[in-house]
């Protein structure tokens, strides 16, 4: 059985640093790309800094993938993927 969606929480690396988001993440029909939303209310983390950031990966449970932001709006990020989703 493969899972298609996630929502809950999750933890953002860029560029070493860590922390936690809540995520609705979805796969693609074609199963090669997946993507969504990150976002946080914590006022400390810029989404714009994590959008710069060189490594970017979300990990949900064990389960990391790579990712790049594609747009940020107030602290809410849409993020994308391709290969294994972290969920």
């Amino acid at each position: 059985m493969s899972v298609d969606r996630y929502d809950g929480p999750a933890v953002v690396v860029a560029d070493g640093a860590r922390f936690p988001v809540e995520a609705r993440l979805r796969r693609e029909p074609d199963g090669e790309r997946w993507g969504g939303r990150l976002w946080t209310d914590d006022p400390a983390i810029d989404p714009d800094a994590v959008a710069a950031a060189d490594i970017l990966v979300v990990w949900v449970g064990g389960v990391g993938s790579a990712f790049v932001v594609e747009r940020v709006l107030d602290h809410h990020m849409t993020v994308a993927g391709t290969g294994i989703p972290p969920f």
